[in-house]
Parts: C-alpha cells; structure tokens; sequence
C-alpha cells in the first residue's frame, strides 16, 4: 500500500515535469517565432500605398524567390511608383493582414487607395528572375491617382 502511494507521487511528478517542459519550449519557440512581439500598426494615411507581402524563411528555392522580390521592390524607384509608398510586411509575422487582405502567398504586391481598399493586386510570379509585373503596377497607380483627380 505504501509502495502505490509512493507510485502515485511520483507519476504527479512526473507530469507535472512534462508539462512544465512543455510549456518552456513552447515558450522559447513562441519567443524565436515572435508570437508575443508588439505588432507595429500599419498606418496609411488616407493615401494610396502598396503592401508588399513577402516571407524570411522558407526552403532554399523558394528563399531565393523571396530575395529577389526583395532586391526588385528595393530598386524600384519612387517616381516610377508616382512616390507611393511601399510597406513590406513579412506575412508570417502579420498573420492578421494576410487574413484582412485575403493573402495566402508570398510574395505579393497590393495596391490599396486612400481608404484602404484594394484597386490592384499581383500574387503570380511572372518568371524567376523577374518576380512582380512593375510596369503594370505603375499603370494602376497612374490610373488611381487620375481618378482621384477627377474626383
């Protein structure tokens, strides 16, 4: 009898062990992954802004496709864009945008107009090496701002 109780105390110990190492890995992951990291606010300014969607981790082929998206976003001069700002949003740390825009890809490159709503949106890659259709993000920024015009 006392050998069963002695059992007992020791199974509670036991898990209490596994579960208390549980949630410190869980813990130490949720702190590498940033799940308990302040979320900046994405602050629009009642003007046109295009969301860059795009991810930092990945299997080896898709990260090159997520750098070269990077390196095009990041040489594409702001008077091609008509100055419209571009936001990079990393879309395993903004979970919640993806959702409100309807994101299930990276990369992706979202044009929104001053109320935040979206007028244009590229989720395909053209090729390998050239990632986002520019041209015809330029031809939409052109056209929203015409149309603000005559507004």
């Amino acid at each position: 009898l006392l050998s069963v109780d002695r059992l007992s105390k020791n199974r509670k110990w036991i898990w209490l062990a596994v579960f208390a190492t549980a949630l410190i890995v869980l813990g130490v992951k949720g702190i590498q992954l940033g799940w308990f990291a302040a979320r900046p606010l994405l602050v629009l300014d009642a003007a046109a802004a295009l969301l860059f969607f795009n991810n930092d981790r990945g299997c080896e082929c898709v990260l090159v496709i997520y750098q070269r998206a990077d390196a095009q976003i990041a040489g594409w001069p702001t008077a091609a864009r008509q100055g419209v700002p571009v936001h990079r949003i990393n879309l395993e740390e903004r979970p919640d945008l993806g959702k409100r825009y309807n994101i299930y890809r990276a990369p992706t490159l979202l044009l929104l107009d001053g109320d935040g709503n979206e007028v244009w949106r590229q989720d395909e890659i053209i090729t390998d090496q050239r990632i986002f259709d520019l041209e015809t993000a330029e031809a939409q920024i052109v056209g929203l701002q015409g149309n603000g015009d005559d507004g």
